[in-house]
């Protein structure tokens, strides 16, 4: 049962019935990007005195590629969490200076500590209204401030059809 957005379901999807898995998918969340004046006033404060930009997801380099030209990137490094993230920095804003080697939040926070160092920082963290947990807890033990751009919002999936049986599926 995948349960991730109707994009990522149909991403995922096709993979896991070629291993031969049989597939439901039931999206729970959907996303919601903000305005992109909502999201420039939040880069504009956040921004000051930072040197990195960190990506937990596509949907974060989206989100702020749509309000933020990638000039106003320019003096900042730009890390991801994992590849599909790494992917995405490069297709909207040319490069990605730092690819998580675990392909987690935490490994991702872990890195950027060793890099930055205690007092450090600050880091740009442009992502969902609740997505720098895993992140922002590593940083703070590493002595990093981290700073939220919000992006996007994760909200419940909306009942697109009659209900299923998942029993009979």
């Amino acid at each position: 049962v995948l349960t991730r957005s109707q994009d990522d379901n149909l991403t995922w999807a096709p993979r896991l019935e070629a291993l031969g898995a049989r597939v439901i998918s039931l999206p729970c969340i959907r996303t919601e990007f903000l305005d992109p004046a909502e999201v420039v006033a939040s880069f504009d404060t956040a921004s000051r005195d930072a040197r990195w930009l960190a990506f937990g997801s596509r949907r974060g380099v989206l989100g702020l590629a749509e309000a933020i030209p990638v000039e106003r990137l320019d003096g900042l490094s730009i890390a991801a969490v994992g590849p599909a993230t790494a992917a995405a920095c490069r297709q909207r804003f040319g490069r990605v200076d730092l690819e998580a080697s675990l392909g987690t939040a935490k490994s991702l926070g872990a890195t950027l500590g060793e890099l930055i160092g205690r007092g450090g920082g600050p880091v740009l963290f442009a992502g969902a209204d609740r997505s720098t947990g895993d992140l922002q807890r590593v940083l703070e033990k590493a002595g990093v401030i981290l700073r939220a751009i919000v992006v996007y919002r994760t909200l419940s999936a909306v009942a697109d059809g009659e209900k299923r049986d998942l029993a009979a599926a």
